[in-house]
């Protein structure tokens, strides 16, 4: 499937997110000072709203599916080369806007009370609003494409409970198993405070890494910028896989994992007034990911490179990746519980099972051609719901900046419920 993310695709993507950075450009013209993260929490949220912001922020930590994101990570560093650190930074800042326009219409077309949206409800409300002709088979087709992939990802939630196949070593072993076992449940048991303190103590992982790490940081951030440009020059056993192969791992771990938030469930989110306070919390969310994404990056190539210093780090790793991926499977099943798709995601991943089992006697591959394709369509189609529905997003824009900026008449376009008091 890697001839699915080639130059058309890096066309379409540069085209999606250049097209929205000027859009927001544009409607934030007069006022750039008041068009940032410091801004917004500072001047635009209450201090309620901030400490519930900081405070989700915090339960954010480990991310959305972090097997998947993770393992895909270490997939494309293993084949791409450490150069696709670079491209998926640069990646993730250009789908910084198009994921802040998805999380303002999803929460637009929500409501304050709705409930999860998939991407053919969320076309059908689109047409709705367009007072266009509505159609069914496209929006069921969506619907079908967004349990397949939730069928495709879940069997990766519980990938690092069985070992990661030579990605992590200490992956899969007992003793780590149990004593992620055990963490979960305090976490579980304690809830959001269990949940945060997880996360502080991912956050103190990371750093005394990087401290442990710092004589051969340099080197390793060196090797990355260099393998990104250069065609196929030998630097290292992870590096001289070509500039295509990182411009693919670079893309799917950026812009296909940004794109990707369509179809997931963007979990609990902090309430807000408008759908642009959504919109900048999900941005500043993305930011908060790609740092600590790419620290894990970084601490991966510094056990490649220099192994006999760094047992103790990929056995962090790998302790952390179970316990996040114990919390990812009781929230999928939470999540799974009160959807109204019961009927369709058992169906999905089903299918997903037993292709997996049919690779694991016949290595046929099937499973990963059916999951790089749903992700790819998948992407595809939310960059076409976001490019079909951008105008919307400018005007929502436009009424944050008279109501929250300029305090001035709202646009009269936006339903009731948004305005503010």
């Amino acid at each position: 499937m890697d001839f699915l993310w080639d130059q058309p695709y890096f066309f379409l993507i540069l085209c999606l997110g250049l097209s929205f950075w000027i859009r927001s450009a544009g409607v934030f013209s007069e006022v750039h000072h008041k068009h940032n993260f410091a801004v917004f929490l500072g001047e635009q949220c209450t201090p309620a709203q901030r400490r519930e912001v900081l405070r989700a922020l915090l339960l954010s930590v480990p991310g959305d599916h972090a097997a998947f994101r993770w393992l895909v990570m270490f997939a494309m560093i293993q084949a791409g080369g450490a150069g696709c650190l670079v491209w998926y930074l640069a990646y993730t800042l250009l789908m910084l806007r198009p994921l802040g326009a998805l999380a303002a219409l999803r929460s637009y077309y929500q409501g304050p009370d709705g409930g999860p949206l998939n991407l053919g409800r969320l076309l059908e409300l689109m047409l709705q609003r367009k007072e266009r002709a509505a159609r069914p088979l496209l929006c069921r087709a969506l619907s079908v494409l967004h349990y397949l992939l939730l069928g495709c990802v879940l069997p990766f939630l519980a990938a690092p409970l069985l070992g990661f196949r030579g990605y992590l070593p200490a992956g899969g072993q007992p003793w780590l198993l149990v004593s992620a076992l055990l963490a979960g449940a305090v976490c579980l048991l304690f809830r959001r405070r269990g949940r945060a303190a997880a996360s502080i103590l991912f956050l103190l992982f990371l750093l005394l890494a990087l401290l442990g790490n710092l004589a051969s940081l340099i080197p390793v951030i060196e090797l990355s910028l260099l393998d990104s440009v250069q065609l196929s020059s030998f630097l290292s056993a992870l590096t001289g896989a070509g500039l295509m192969a990182v411009l693919q791992g670079g893309a799917r771990l950026g812009a296909g994992t940004a794109l990707l938030h369509g179809c997931a469930d963007p979990g609990e989110l902090p309430r807000f007034p408008h759908p642009v306070f959504c919109s900048v919390y999900v941005q500043l969310r993305a930011c908060l990911q790609m740092v600590l994404q790419t620290a894990v990056g970084l601490l991966f190539l510094c056990a490649r490179l220099v192994p006999q210093d760094n047992d103790w780090v990929l056995t962090g790793l790998a302790g952390f990746l179970c316990l996040f991926t114990l919390l990812d499977l009781e929230r999928a099943v939470r999540n799974f519980l009160r959807s109204t798709g019961k009927g369709q995601v058992l169906a999905a991943l089903c299918l997903s099972c037993a292709l997996l089992l049919w690779d694991f006697y016949t290595a046929a591959g099937l499973f990963p051609l059916l999951g790089w394709g749903v992700c790819w369509l998948s992407t595809i189609a939310v960059a076409g719901i976001l490019a079909a529905d951008g105008n919307w997003y400018t005007i929502l824009l436009e009424d944050y900046r008279d109501v929250y900026i300029w305090h001035v008449q709202p646009h009269p376009s936006i339903r009731p419920y948004y305005r503010r008091p």
